[in-house]
């Protein structure tokens, strides 16, 4: 076992980026993020609503991609993470606002869900920002 915490840190990558940062891009973001989706879930607010939070958290990840230099790998990676985090803020309020077995199983596929629709979102705003930026 002294052998394995002996082992140098391996430098992981995502994409051309590191997780270390990835934590630092997305830390505001997803902590805001999280904090609007179960606030938003325990005020009852309409559906639309939360998707309009949800879309510009997400368009707001990618302009920070965009700032940093990130390509398309980079925005999949940080808008399924702030997804994920959404989906999850989202249906944990809703399984406080009226807590059943449906709302239990909800945490799970709202928060793979979100995740997916959030990098697909992010990497479509990237490229829509880079676009329109030329």
């Amino acid at each position: 076992m002294d052998q394995l915490s002996s082992l140098p840190p391996t430098n992981a990558t995502i994409g051309r980026w590191s997780v270390d940062r990835y934590i630092n891009i997305l830390r505001w973001p997803v902590i805001i993020g999280l904090a609007a989706a179960l606030g938003l879930a325990l005020l009852r607010l309409n559906q639309n609503w939360q998707m309009a939070a949800w879309v510009i958290v997400l368009i707001s990840v990618s302009w920070q991609i965009k700032r940093q230099g990130g390509q398309n790998i980079e925005a999949l990676t940080a808008g399924a993470v702030t997804g994920a985090a959404l989906g999850l803020g989202s249906s944990v309020g809703q399984m406080i606002d009226s807590p059943t077995m449906l709302a239990l199983a909800n945490i799970v596929s709202d928060t793979a869900l979100t995740a997916i629709a959030g990098a697909l979102v992010t990497t479509a705003a990237l490229i829509t920002i880079r676009i329109f930026s030329r």
